[in-house]
């Protein structure tokens, strides 16, 4: 006898069902995403890692800001996927929010290269402890930007966890 309910329940607060910490993925189109400035959304096929991304191609201050919940306070590894495209700048910069502490980075991509069969890849961006809560975030920005900035995803993975 299964309480499908509470089997319910227990999938919706633990998706992995064992007890583990789940990975926090957010999209350019989740809807706790917020545009300031000018960003066109990029649907080519061809290119894109989820299902589009952001690209800012102007001097007007700008930023996609990815906005989460963390069900508890604890370090993340945080990871932006980013595709390689013609004329992309030379860096990402970011504003990584940790409750009511602001880190900010610029992640240098010079050097960046696209291994296999995808059109980008995960950048890791830092390890970084996060309070629990909605007062937590992780923005792309063109800030200095040199070139095309593209904002796509982030993902956050528990750090210390076996997987």
């Amino acid at each position: 006898d299964i309480d499908i309910s509470k089997l319910q329940q227990m999938l919706k607060e633990n998706p992995l069902a064992d007890g583990s910490i789940p990975d926090i993925l957010i999209d350019n189109e989740s809807p706790s995403v917020t545009l300031t400035g000018s960003w066109e959304k990029n649907t080519d096929r061809s290119s894109y890692a989820v299902s589009s991304y952001r690209i800012n191609q102007g001097n007007a201050k700008a930023a996609v800001q990815f906005n989460t919940n963390i069900p508890t306070g604890r370090e993340y590894t945080v990871y932006t996927y980013l595709p390689k495209i013609k004329d992309g700048a030379s860096f990402v910069g970011m504003e990584i929010k940790t409750g009511k502490k602001i880190h900010r980075k610029k992640i240098d991509l010079k050097n960046f290269q696209v291994s296999g069969q995808t059109s980008g890849e995960w950048v890791f961006a830092g390890t970084y402890k996060f309070e629990k809560g909605t007062e937590n975030s992780i923005s792309i920005t063109n800030e200095g930007a040199d070139g095309i900035v593209i904002a796509d995803a982030v993902l956050l993975v528990p750090s210390n966890v076996q997987r």
